[in-house]
């Protein structure tokens, strides 16, 4: 059974090394401004604005480059996950949900799927952070796939359990 990756495509790629690339440079621009703008005589010194937007910036730049770095390799044995800050394996056999997922903020909606273990535990899949509700499902649809491929389980039905 051969393996297929989800997210982190080169379009994702570029995507993230723009964001990274103009986020850095306002940092340092801002930054570099406000940290010699102050003035000694009057003790206005605009050091510490300069930290917290500089650290904002930088936050907002690694997020980025977490969801647009990250990736899924759905395996025969595991649904292995990258990102640059984590990696993850979780055995088939651990997995007890595939879930639709949504988030709302700023005037936009952003789906992503998350998978439950049976631990009770759960996680956001790298890769399938979308703006679309159906590339999300297409992407819950192939990891539930090989999932039931893989386990002999049939994923459960959230619009049955609610109903």
């Amino acid at each position: 059974m051969e393996e297929i990756r989800i997210g982190g495509g080169p379009r994702d790629r570029r995507i993230g090394f723009i964001a990274l690339a103009v986020s850095l440079v306002v940092a340092t621009a801002f930054g570099g401004w406000a940290w010699f703008a102050g003035d000694p005589v009057t003790a206005h010194d605009a050091r510490p604005v300069a930290a917290i937007v500089m650290a904002a910036v930088l936050f907002g730049a690694l997020y980025i480059a977490f969801l647009a770095f990250g990736y899924t390799v759905l395996s025969a044995s595991h649904l292995r996950t990258r990102s640059p800050a984590l990696r993850r394996s979780v055995p088939w056999s651990e997995i007890s949900a595939v879930e639709l997922h949504s988030r709302t903020g700023r005037g936009s909606t952003t789906w992503m799927v998350r998978v439950r273990r049976k631990s009770g535990r759960s996680f956001i899949v790298p890769g399938t952070r979308l703006g679309s509700s159906e590339g999300a499902a297409s992407a819950r649809l192939v990891i539930e796939e090989r999932w039931a491929h893989v386990t002999g389980e049939r994923p459960s039905d959230p619009a049955a359990e609610a109903g």
